[in-house]
């Protein structure tokens, strides 16, 4: 394991923060193409929590 050969990487492992994943799906009533459906994911920079990109993947409806 890492953590068994760098001392850093042990330091670094057992102080570190981890984060849920937020992740999910999110629907738009638009109003010519009616209800459209994306997954998304929200990214957080490690250094700077306040900022944060959201990518939006457009999923297909079912037929």
């Amino acid at each position: 394991m890492l953590k068994n050969t760098s001392e850093k990487f042990k330091q670094w492992w057992e102080h570190h923060e981890v984060l849920g994943i937020p992740l999910g799906l999110k629907r738009f009533n638009h109003p010519r193409l009616g209800e459209l459906m994306f997954e998304h994911q929200s990214l957080t920079v490690a250094d700077c929590p306040d900022l944060k990109m959201t990518v939006y993947i457009p999923v297909q409806a079912a037929k």
